[in-house]
């Protein structure tokens, strides 16, 4: 017996437009695709549908990039695809559902009884379902819905990746360890062979079935017949991580981004350069994707899905490049509310005039060579400097906004930690002596220090006074202390039971924490980021609440991502991975209301020196709200 699963429909506006309650947003959320997000195109090039770890499937108008329509539900499990522009197939744990893409009706469940899922997926042509499990696969005829799954014994256990040819009528099994299997569809007999290791990894096959694209030691691109003879080979560094792409009609490969940082069409014989198509931040594995009709290709670049015309280059929708193209790290805004920084996972620092939404400035730092550690940007109080260091080396750069141009502080003492501003305009420092001090970015000065407890870089937080120093590990104590700069004595610290263990330093990320302007509370998250814990720092009462969820099966966890203490510090923002913000009250612990802001999680926070929230998102926009409007909203 198949239960239906409830399932809600939404058709969305064609339009770009901030929610209820946003007075200004920064950015796009068109083609925006979540963390360890999935995008497949529909048969007939009609739609492209994203579907990510909150279980929810949107169908996007190729293009705008803006969603056409949304299915929200408990059911999808990471297998989805769009035989048609009028079907949409998904697989329910061991159910095979078929949808009306027009009508968001259900117009087939099929049990294919099985146990364990390997794979699923619908092949090219739109014939045939296939799923995986173990010495299985099943088979569901889509084109008579009245014909039940049916199962293929196979010569091997297909328990690795998969990739349909021949229009769906080859099937090529990737075990690893050089091991493969073939199946023919129509006749559903499975053979299996082996492939050198020597030769690659595999990548994919050619449309035709007769040979298949391998990676070789990270920066080799290899193709190779199926019984392993090298046919053609190709230096071309990051082919293994980004992925390739074949034309439907086999003649071009689409590989990158190569040294370049460019996404490059390659002739599918020989591996040599044809042109080169558009420049990526960052693309993710297994998403370059032909369109049926052989004219566009779609690659993601950070979390932004970019459909590029494979002659020219071009986007399809330019306005889909708006602002940051992955999700906001860390928001910060100026002592006077004129102007905001934000950072993205790729790195990009961006400063935003809050009055208008016109973006100031955008560069990238130089990464950390092994890739190690993040940028941290700091505003001053009047908005004109953003000095961003990284957190793994401790690099100091920046950006002078008035003079519009890069900014270098070789005046800064070396192996320092930038903590913040003064409201001064000083920068606070954390010196590889233990000491504390305030740089004078104008003159290079920096004023007597006051001894710290560390010799050595951490997430930290500091009052604009410097009265209070928050040190936020995670590593093997997994502790927070809170320090008065001068005593020898943390004031008090806070295990944070966090059950995720020890990390390496440069590898993981800062806790979630904030300390309130006036030095009297201080916020961070504990037990894997689910719960959290308020400190009156001159008393030492502390408030806890479990905020988070953990995941369970159809539905993911739910974490706090983000906290932010208002100007006056009687109030404290929690965001929340489930793109919600809760307001507590920090003196005496409650929830006073909550908001959910629809920008996929809420990653970054921060209040202006009026009152007004500043948001980042999954979704890679930055965001500002009116709080008494939020209020309102809720009812409160």
């Amino acid at each position: 017996m198949v239960t239906a699963l409830v399932l809600c429909v939404l058709t969305l506006p064609a339009a770009d437009a901030p929610p209820a309650g946003c007075v200004l947003r920064v950015g796009t959320a068109r083609f925006r695709v979540p963390d360890h997000g999935r995008v497949s195109w529909s048969a007939d090039g009609k739609y492209l549908a994203v579907a990510g770890p909150g279980y929810s499937l949107a169908l996007l108008d190729p293009d705008t990039g803006l969603p056409v329509r949304r299915f929200a539900g408990g059911f999808w499990e990471g297998s989805f695809a769009l035989p048609g522009g009028d079907r949409l197939v998904l697989r329910d744990r061991n159910v095979l559902r078929v949808f009306d893409t027009r009508t968001g009706d259900e117009l087939e469940s099929t049990d294919l009884k099985l146990g364990a899922l390997e794979g699923a997926g619908v092949l090219p042509g739109g014939d045939h379902y296939l799923v995986t499990a173990a010495w299985d696969a099943a088979l569901a005829d889509l084109r008579d819905r009245t014909r039940p799954g049916r199962s293929v014994r196979l010569a091997a256990p297909a328990r690795g990746s998969w990739f349909p040819a021949a229009g769906g009528k080859r099937v090529l099994f990737a075990e690893g360890n050089g091991n493969y299997l073939l199946l023919e569809v129509p006749a559903e007999k499975a053979t299996a062979f082996s492939v050198p290791l020597a030769v690659g990894s595999p990548l994919t096959p050619h449309p035709d079935g007769t040979h298949l694209y391998l990676e070789r030691g990270g920066d080799t691109l290899v193709r190779a017949d199926l019984a392993g003879k090298e046919l053609a080979a190709r230096k071309l560094p990051g082919v293994g991580f980004q992925g390739v792409a074949v034309s439907p009609g086999g003649k071009e490969l689409y590989a990158g981004p190569g040294p370049d940082g460019r996404v490059r069409a390659l002739d599918a014989v020989t591996l040599e350069d044809l042109r080169p198509l558009a420049s990526a931040g960052g693309t993710g594995w297994g998403m370059k994707a032909a369109s049926p009709d052989g004219r566009w290709l779609g690659f993601l670049d950070g979390n932004t899905y970019r459909v590029v015309d494979v002659t020219t280059g071009r986007d399809r929708a330019p306005a889909a490049l708006a602002g940051h193209r992955a999700a906001v790290r860390q928001v910060a805004a100026d002592a006077a509310g004129r102007r905001a920084v934000s950072v993205d996972t790729l790195g990009s620092v961006r400063v935003t005039d809050l009055a208008t939404g016109r973006e100031l400035a955008a560069f990238t730092p130089p990464p950390h060579p092994a890739g190690l550690g993040w940028p941290v940007a700091f505003l001053s109080p009047d908005g004109d400097v953003v000095v961003v260091q990284n957190a793994a080396t401790g690099a100091l750069g920046g950006w002078d906004v008035r003079a519009g141009a890069a900014a270098e502080f070789p005046q800064a003492p070396k192996g320092a930690t930038v903590l913040g501003f003064s409201a001064a305009g000083r920068l606070w420092l954390a010196t590889a002596d233990r000491q504390l001090r305030d740089l004078d970015l104008r003159t290079g000065r920096a004023a007597a220090g006051k001894p710290l407890p560390w010799s050595f870089p951490i997430p930290a937080l500091v009052t604009a006074d410097g009265s209070v120093v928050v040190s936020l590990v995670r590593g093997l104590h997994d502790v927070v202390s809170v320090w008065r700069p001068g005593e020898d004595k943390a004031v008090t610290s806070f295990d944070r039971n966090d059950p995720t263990g020890w990390k390496p330093f440069a590898a993981a990320p800062p806790v979630v924490g904030a300390l309130s302007p006036d030095g009297r509370y201080a916020a961070f998250t504990r037990e894997a980021d689910r719960a959290l814990d308020v400190v009156a720092l001159a008393t030492g009462k502390r408030h806890s609440a479990c905020l988070g969820e953990p995941p369970a099966p159809g539905r993911p966890g739910v974490t706090v991502t983000a906290l932010a203490f208002s100007p006056d510090g009687r109030r404290l923002a929690v965001g929340l991975s489930d793109g919600t913000v809760r307001f507590r009250d920090p003196a005496a612990g409650g929830e006073e209301f909550r908001a959910d802001l629809g920008v996929g999680g809420v990653t970054a926070l921060a209040f202006t020196a009026g009152g007004r929230l500043v948001a980042g998102g999954a979704d890679t926009t930055v965001t500002v709200w009116d709080v008494p409007a939020l209020t309102k909203k809720a009812g409160k």
